[in-house]
């Protein structure tokens, strides 16, 4: 369950990185501030998570179904060689994705779960624990530093600590004593960008950014995003900075003397020491001149940015409830969604084995269906068979409440998670979704009676997925 949920995170959270990266860009660009834009990326990973727990359940993730006991024959063998060696790395690959998917999915479930929540929980207090401990000494350590004004601004100086900003809700400027002997011009500078971040709310941000990435400890995206952040707000404060008649190069000049001097702190706001790759950025960000073609590109990465987040919220296929209501005017449509069928294509219906017209297809009661295959044709033509609960009642004196039974089973599932099966591989909806819909070309839906017969458990009776992809089929 948790492990599934898990994946369904770390991916819509990746597709709201890359929204992220295209408008800080776009931001950068343009010469605007964009420490915002990281900090609504962290807010969407955390949304997006939280809907997760509801829309993956719909969607078949958040309950995977656990490893099957046995597998068909040449389940776990290798596919077949493909001539082209970028198909056959990328047919590993997707094999490999396949696998790991299912593997996680049972890593949910069982003693599995609580593994995972209780390792989640206690790594998630004791990042908490280590930021409020942080904060509460240098709440301490505050309380022993002089109040001197400098640059005509009240700061403390501490022995060694500092430049920085100590305090998320009464943010004070700390020093270090050794700046009191530096140029007054470069203690103007100093005590400026300290200001600067007071007055743009970083220390508060910062510190929710923390904790939104200390409550998914596990999802690295986050902790990238919280370090974009911090770095973004360094150099939007170095441009509200250079804004109040500070020369770029002498400002430049300064972040290089403290290059390495002063002591770096996880929790604070400032951060005019840092890595040299770090600081060679900002100071790019300072001097670079705004292209020509700044509008265009700003705008073709907020295209980007915006398909970005609909691939990260529109991650869903179909619930156990459509399941019980798929007809095949439905499953055209989801086949359609999968590049199974293209719409210009010649499709051959049949039910129960005979070849019927497309309305008679359609015409068939989705209660009375209990399965329904649609198989990409290697040439112009496709298949839709549709099965129904008639051609699997046993025919005598009970024929007709075995068949009443059938349909009632077929329309009664509720909403729930149905099985998926990849090249008849247990699987889950992520390992589903990875999938290259080129490589896809037959899928099976399966409900009421006909999916038990296949899985002898509860869990069948919301549906079961059958998928085949050309390797699969290869084998």
């Amino acid at each position: 369950m948790i492990a599934s949920w898990m994946l369904y995170t770390l991916l819509v959270s990746l597709a709201a990185a890359l929204a992220v990266a295209a408008l800080e860009a776009a931001g950068r660009a343009l010469r605007l501030p964009t420490r915002h834009v990281w900090a609504g990326g962290m807010a969407a990973c955390a949304v997006l998570a939280a809907a997760g727990v509801w829309r993956t359940a719909a969607a078949g993730l958040v309950f995977p179904a656990p490893p099957m006991t046995a597998l068909p024959a040449g389940a776990g063998a290798a596919a077949a060689p493909d001539p082209s060696l970028a198909a056959a790395l990328l047919a590993a690959a997707r094999e490999g994705l396949i696998r790991a998917a299912a593997s996680v999915g049972a890593l949910g479930t069982g003693a599995g779960f609580w593994v995972l929540t209780g390792a989640w929980a206690a790594l998630t207090t004791a990042l908490l624990a280590v930021g409020l401990a942080t904060l509460r000494r240098f709440r301490r350590g505050r309380r022993g530093w002089p109040v001197l004004a400098v640059a005509g601004v009240p700061v403390r100086v501490a022995p060694a600590a500092g430049p920085a900003v100590v305090g998320l809700l009464h943010p004070e400027i700390v020093v270090p004593a050794w700046l009191l002997d530096e140029p007054a011009e470069h203690q103007r500078m100093v005590v400026l960008h300290e200001r600067e971040h007071i007055r743009g709310r970083d220390p508060l941000l910062a510190g929710l950014g923390f904790a939104l990435a200390a409550l998914m400890p596990w999802n690295p995206v986050m902790w990238w995003l919280l370090r974009g952040m911090r770095w973004a707000a360094e150099v939007d404060c170095d441009s509200r900075v250079l804004r109040h008649d500070v020369p770029a190069r002498a400002y430049g000049s300064l972040l290089i003397d403290l290059a390495g001097r002063t002591p770096r702190y996880s929790l604070g706001v400032s951060l005019l020491s840092e890595s040299s790759a770090a600081l060679k950025r900002r100071l790019h960000a300072m001097t670079a001149r705004i292209p020509s073609w700044a509008r265009t590109r700003a705008a073709a990465l907020g295209a980007l940015s915006a398909l970005a987040l609909v691939g990260a919220c529109e991650a869903k296929m179909p619930t156990s409830a459509e399941i019980a209501a798929l007809d095949a005017a439905q499953a055209e449509a989801h086949a359609r969604d999968l590049r199974l069928l293209a719409g210009n294509e010649a499709v051959v219906y049949t039910v129960d084995g005979r070849v019927v017209t497309a309305a008679e297809a359609h015409a068939v009661a989705a209660g009375s269906i209990v399965g329904i295959t649609v198989t990409k044709g290697e040439g112009a033509v496709s298949r839709v068979a549709i099965t129904t609960g008639v051609a699997m009642t046993p025919r005598g004196a009970n024929a007709g409440a075995e068949r009443a039974m059938v349909m009632a089973r077929a329309a009664s599932a509720s909403q729930g998670t149905p099985i998926v099966v990849i090249d008849g591989v247990r699987s889950t909806a992520a390992a589903l979704r990875a999938l290259n819909p080129d490589e896809i070309t037959n899928v099976e839906v399966i409900k009421g009676a006909a999916a038990q017969q296949l899985f002898n458990e509860p869990q069948a009776s919301q549906g079961v997925i059958r998928v085949t992809t050309r390797a699969g089929a290869r084998r």
